[in-house]
């Protein structure tokens, strides 16, 4: 028996699979990452990008976004959550939001509410036009620019439906306005005062990998028996939307 050749076929085996291994390779150290796998078939070549379940960060080469696309699975919108007690980079037109955004623990303490405790809100600090009591003004907040690096734009909201209050996405001349009936959440008791997920998409939008404003408008006050205000609060970024289903009233694009 011949042991040569039997050697010399071991190792050419060796190396085909290293070289194999090499082609294909992906990252078994971190079960978070993110894996692109090549193939090539004639002249083609296309790509296909796996991304684990609970991965935090996309690919920065994404073959279904845009190369502006955050790695990040969130972006915040600055001062989106008026964490500061303050309305930071935003500005207000007319009387309705006031000078700072309301404090939800303070207002539920000293019973500035409209029929029932604030809720529904993650922080501590939501931009309203209601002003206590039976007090609602008209007005305008918004937002300085940012940059639309998600998919979708994610925020909590109060709102009637009316065609005076809603909420608009800003780039230049371009403009979109959502419409929204929070009251019809489904299971959504104390409507007037609870908070409840509002998303906007944006990739199929020409606002992706713009500079944009959101501006949140309050024209009607309503009756005293019909108060009708708006309250929105912790503006973010977001690959996923959050929205609550049927809430949405309306839209338009100009």
């Amino acid at each position: 028996m011949q042991i040569g050749p039997l050697i010399y076929v071991v190792l050419v085996g060796i190396v085909a699979i290293a070289a194999l291994a090499l082609t294909g390779y992906i990252s078994l150290g971190n079960p978070l990452a993110t894996s692109t796998v090549t193939t090539t078939a004639g002249n083609a070549t296309t790509a296909s990008t796996t991304i684990a379940a609970n991965a935090t960060t996309l690919p920065t080469t994404s073959v279904f976004l845009n190369k502006c696309q955050s790695k990040n699975a969130t972006e915040i919108v600055p001062a989106g959550d008026f964490s500061s007690g303050t309305y930071g980079g935003w500005h207000t037109t007319g009387p309705g939001f006031g000078s700072a955004p309301m404090n939800i623990s303070y207002a539920n303490s000293h019973g500035a509410y409209y029929g029932a405790p604030w809720r529904g809100y993650d922080g501590n600090f939501a931009a309203t036009n209601y002003q206590v009591g039976l007090s609602v003004q008209t007005g305008t907040l918004s937002s300085g620019q940012f940059e639309v690096t998600e998919p979708f734009l994610n925020f909590k909201i109060i709102s009637p439906s009316s065609d005076q209050i809603y909420v608009e996405i800003l780039q230049g001349s371009k403009s979109s306005k959502y419409w929204y009936n929070t009251y019809a959440a489904p299971g959504n008791i104390n409507a007037s005062t609870t908070f409840v997920n509002a998303s906007i998409p944006l990739l199929d939008t020409s606002f992706f990998c713009q500079n944009v404003s959101i501006r949140v408008v309050a024209g009607a006050i309503g009756t005293t028996s019909n108060l009708n205000y708006i309250a929105v609060g912790d503006f973010y970024l977001s690959r996923i939307p959050r929205s609550t289903p049927g809430i949405l009233v309306n839209q338009s694009f100009t």
